[in-house]
């Protein structure tokens, strides 16, 4: 693993339990009381997609799945401004910065171009 590197998944669901039941309600055509484009590209019934899942273990870089709310709760001694959910954090040693924001995450289109970017970024 990447020393003192690591990503935050960072959703606007209450908690990454949630995940499975927000795409239910997606496949079964009912809007989700909760708009996570972030949660739209990687995440399945079961959890995140396999093929992410592959992607993000392969990165050699730690990361987590973090609830909005955790996140504020979490860092709110390192940012002025908390950065809006979703998004896509990186932490190289103890600097925090935002390696894809909610306006790169509501402008992808597929699991490749967010794949491909996150690469690119790194």
């Amino acid at each position: 693993m990447a020393k003192n590197k690591k990503l935050f998944l960072i959703t606007k669901l209450e908690s990454s339990h949630h995940l499975p039941y927000w795409k239910l309600l997606v496949t079964f055509g009912i809007k989700p009381p909760i708009e996570c484009d972030l949660i739209r590209l990687i995440g399945s019934f079961s959890g995140q997609k396999r093929k992410w899942q592959a992607f993000i273990d392969s990165l050699d870089v730690d990361y987590e799945l973090l609830p909005e709310k955790t996140y504020q709760k979490r860092f709110r001694s390192k940012f002025e401004g908390f950065v809006p959910a979703p998004a896509i954090l990186l932490q190289d040693n103890y600097e925090l910065s935002t390696l894809i924001s909610n306006v790169d995450l509501r402008k992808m289109n597929d699991l490749e171009a967010l794949m491909e970017l996150v690469k690119r970024r790194l």
